[in-house]
């Protein structure tokens, strides 16, 4: 039997190869880099379509999506909900100008941001709306989160320039869920109770149960 000889490769197709694998490593990376760009692209754009820009909160669309989670999520457990508007944005605007309506809504925005847990999912779902889901919470427990953000906000104009002569103040509706609640049935509920402290002097909170 003849002996087989594995005859080495020159330099030049080493060279050749190496070049070749460079290259193909190359375009590898590129290519990854290409994906990672388009991945954060669309996070960017999904985040996007579902943030208020003016606030950074979640918007409507975002609202409707997460009640819906976080109601089937906390199935077994409390939940409420807080609807909140800024009295006399109108007033506001009228009286300041459009700019300082946009940043009373920003003020209002960040109260949230301060008040409320890391479970809990504020948003703004109209001019001058907001609202707050609250799973795991009870009655007591969302009434005094709201009398804590309007306290915090009537508070706020200790910190307003001399020349404001609109208090920025807001109204908020609670309401908790109930058996056979689903969650249009709680928004409504909450948006009475909205109703009501607007129409009772506004700067003030209302709980479902205290509804004639």
């Amino acid at each position: 039997m003849k002996r087989r000889y594995l005859i080495p490769a020159s330099t030049k197709t080493i060279t050749r190869l190496l070049r070749e694998n460079r290259r193909l490593q190359a375009n590898l990376d590129a290519e990854r880099m290409c994906s990672a760009s388009l991945r954060a692209a669309l996070d960017h754009q999904r985040r996007a379509a579902l943030t208020d820009p003016l606030t950074g909160l979640y918007n409507r669309r975002a609202m409707d999506q997460r009640l819906g989670t976080l109601w089937a999520d906390s199935d077994e457990g409390p939940f409420a909900l807080l609807v909140l508007d800024i009295d006399y944005l109108k007033r506001i605007n009228d009286t300041h100008g459009h700019i300082s309506g946009d940043t009373a809504i920003r003020r209002v925005a960040e109260i949230l941001r301060r008040c409320i847990r890391a479970g809990d999912c504020a948003f703004r779902f109209g001019g001058e709306e907001f609202m707050v889901l609250l799973p795991d919470t009870t009655p007591e427990g969302a009434i005094s989160l709201a009398e804590s953000i309007r306290g915090r906000i009537e508070a706020h104009n200790r910190t307003l320039p001399r020349e404001w002569q609109v208090p920025l103040t807001v109204s908020l509706g609670v309401a908790s869920r109930k058996d056979g609640d689903n969650p249009i049935s709680l928004f409504e509920r909450a948006d009475r109770a909205l109703y009501q402290a607007k129409h009772s002097g506004r700067n003030r909170v209302v709980y479902e149960d205290s509804l004639v």
